[in-house]
């Protein structure tokens, strides 16, 4: 696993990452790999953008996530919420991204300071 790039990670990234770990993906790195095996052009560089705050900008393209999200095998259910995360989560409400975070953190659980991108 790499080493983790601080505990900063925007909603998008902490989603992400914990449906990485549900899923036994290891990092982002591997993820781009899988979603270029599956076909898809993989833009790790502008997801991993997106997962920081320091550097996020909330406008990714949503056609982005459709390699990982195949790649993970996210049904369409939850493609919406990693899109709506990488999206718009960055304009929600405290209470609607709070109930958003917990509902997120109930299913997958949110990633921890030991994972790697």
């Amino acid at each position: 696993m790499e080493e983790e790039q601080g505990p900063h990670l925007t909603r998008f990234g902490r989603i992400l990452l914990a449906m990485m770990l549900n899923r036994g993906v290891s990092g982002l790195s591997e993820l781009t790999r899988l979603s270029k095996e599956a076909g898809y052009e993989a833009h790790e560089s502008t997801i991993r953008r997106e997962m920081y705050a320091s550097s996020a900008r909330g406008r990714i393209h949503p056609s982005i996530l459709d390699g990982p999200g195949y790649a993970l095998g996210l049904s369409t259910h939850e493609q919406s919420l990693l899109v709506w995360a990488a999206t718009f989560g960055v304009f929600a409400s405290e209470i609607g991204a709070r109930r958003f975070e917990e509902f997120i953190e109930r299913k997958y659980g949110l990633a921890s300071s030991s994972v790697g991108v």
